[in-house]
Formats: C-alpha cells, structure tokens, sequence
C-alpha cells in the first residue's frame, strides 16, 4: 500500500474545489455586468448567481434570433429533442436568412440585424414532437442584453458554452 500525507491529499482536493469556484464565480461575474435588460415590460434588471449561471448558448439564424428576443417566435423547431428546461443564451449566427415577412412587418433591413453575437437570453420551459416539424421546443421570458456579447469560444450549430 502506497503511503501519501493527508496533507497532499487534501491540498489536491482544495485546489480543484477552488479551480472550480473560481470558473463559475467569473461566469456569474459576468453575467452580472451584461444581463441588464432594455425591455422593461418583462424585468428590469436581471444579475445572475454563481447557482444559477447561464452556461449553454443555442445558435439561431437572423432575423429568427431577433423574432425569439422580441416574443414573436414561442417555439424553435429542432430535428432533436431536448431535456433542458433552462434560461440560455440566443446566439445570433452570421448567416442570415431572407424572411420578407419579418421586414415587411418590422420596417427593418438587414444590416439592422445584430450577428455573430450573443443578444439575449430565453427559457425553454418545453419540448414536444410533431409530425412534420420535428421538435418544437418552447420558448418563454425573453430578455434581450443590453451590450450584445461575443462568445468566446466558437459556436456550434446547435449547443455550445459561450464562456
């Protein structure tokens, strides 16, 4: 058997622990700083703590992503289900899909359209399937930033942790 001073043992366990701790308290951190809201008909100031810290982001394609932060869009149609039921970023990616509905409606152009950000955040309280669409995932409290963020790591089609 192999002897090791408890000594090590727990400076191994603290230094992990407080790795840890100071990954998410820099997340919350943050959040803090950008999750202040310009609608003020859904909150006023929204500050996130170190539990619940928004970690995933989803990647949704303009004028889409904006149509979610506005309300207008409940649902996001997926070909997967989902198991989340929790608030996330909407990342508006680069491409943009031409939607003349929404510019009729809206009056806005194209290069109005934040992309290649992180412009709000939403809640997924539900996931259904359907038959023609695939999943239906529903979305509910949008919050748009008032600063939009890039992320600092690379997002992918679907899931990725922006920080």
């Amino acid at each position: 058997m192999i002897n090791i001073p408890i000594t090590i043992i727990l400076s191994f366990f603290l230094g992990v622990f407080l790795c840890f701790f100071i990954k998410r308290r820099r997340i919350a951190d943050a959040q803090k700083t950008k999750l202040k809201t310009k609608n003020s008909k859904v909150k006023k100031i929204k500050i996130a703590t170190p539990q619940l810290a928004i970690t995933r982001a989803i990647s949704v394609r303009q004028p889409y992503a904006e149509m979610i932060i506005l309300g207008l869009k409940k649902e996001e149609y997926r070909s997967i289900p989902t198991n989340i039921r929790e608030r996330i970023y909407i990342y508006a990616s680069n491409t943009l899909d031409f939607d003349k509905d929404y510019f009729k409606q809206t009056g806005k152009k194209e290069e109005d359209l934040e992309r290649g950000y992180l412009i709000g955040t939403v809640e997924i309280v539900e996931c259904k399937g359907t038959k023609e669409k695939g999943f239906a995932w529903q979305l509910e409290n949008p919050e748009r930033l008032i600063t939009p963020i890039k992320p600092l790591k690379k997002p992918q089609p679907v899931w990725f942790k922006p920080f």
